[in-house]
């Protein structure tokens, strides 16, 4: 990612130039450009893409779909 970023801002090579040399799209090249402009090199970083939080209705649908699934199915606990 530092050296994509190095390449468009240091060596002024077209977003989309560099992408297709890196094998990723132009939209996460400009992504990672974004945020490196934005954060610096702590922009470069690996993220989760998990959420920080869920709503009242996002955990109860995460226990019904426990519940429903062989995670949750007593038939697959060995419960009869």
């Amino acid at each position: 990612r530092a050296e994509m970023v190095r390449r468009v801002v240091q060596l002024h090579r077209p977003a989309a130039e560099v992408a297709a040399g890196f094998g990723i799209s132009v939209r996460s090249a400009r992504k990672w450009l974004a945020r490196f402009r934005a954060e610096g090199n702590a922009g470069l970083q690996n993220r989760s893409s998990r959420p920080t939080d869920f709503s009242d209705r996002d955990k109860d649908m995460d226990m019904f779909l426990y519940q429903t699934t062989q995670a949750g199915d007593p038939a697959h606990r060995g419960v009869q």
